[in-house]
């Protein structure tokens, strides 16, 4: 078989080409091998920071639940529970990552930016 290009379908909407000479070009995700690990952490200790990066930078400010689903380089995803279903989420990072030293860095800025955020907010008495 001859590649010629890939054709990349990450759900509803969500779709593009890719072409062959770069996917052979591409190198591997410095963090894939970790990558499992730091997604386990991050549902099994840090819902909190993952609710207040929804409700800070998505339109998601109602759900019941939230889970990593997947990280890398770039950035991550999650999922949030709402009412009308499950829904996709990808926050990118500042920078690209290179370890999952450099992950925590990122996420715990994200969530500090994120809590900022929030608390800067009016309440809905307020407004």
């Amino acid at each position: 078989m001859n590649v010629d290009s890939i054709r990349y379908i990450g759900g509803y909407g969500r779709m593009s080409w890719v072409e062959a000479d770069h996917w052979f070009s591409a190198d591997a995700d410095p963090i894939a091998t970790e990558a499992q690990g730091i997604i386990a952490h991050m549902n099994d200790d840090h819902q909190e920071a993952m609710s207040l990066m929804c409700q800070a930078f998505t339109k998601a400010a109602v759900f019941e639940s939230v889970s990593m689903t997947g990280i890398d380089r770039y950035g991550f995803e999650m999922s949030v529970r709402t009412s009308e279903g499950p829904r996709p989420i990808r926050l990118a990072f500042a920078e690209a990552i290179q370890t999952p030293i450099d992950a925590r860095t990122q996420l715990v800025a994200l969530t500090k930016e994120a809590r900022a955020k929030i608390e800067s907010q009016p309440s809905p008495a307020e407004q």
